[in-house]
């Protein structure tokens, strides 16, 4: 249990998430300055997932 996924959760969605907010960004970069370019890639990612959201709303 100590080493458990947190708040009851299976490790596969962790992992998961693991793989959609670090590893895909991760491979996106150049590897130099790594951090600042994932921070940069995950905000547009966000932002293009708002973006479907808000054109699904108002049917574009």
């Amino acid at each position: 249990q100590q080493f458990g996924a947190p708040n009851g959760l299976c490790s596969s969605t962790t992992e998961s998430k693991h793989i959609l907010v670090v590893k895909d960004p991760y491979r996106r970069t150049n590897h130099h300055n790594a951090l600042g370019q994932m921070l940069l890639i995950n905000q547009c990612l966000d932002k293009l997932a708002a973006l479907c959201v808000d054109f699904g709303e108002r049917g574009c």
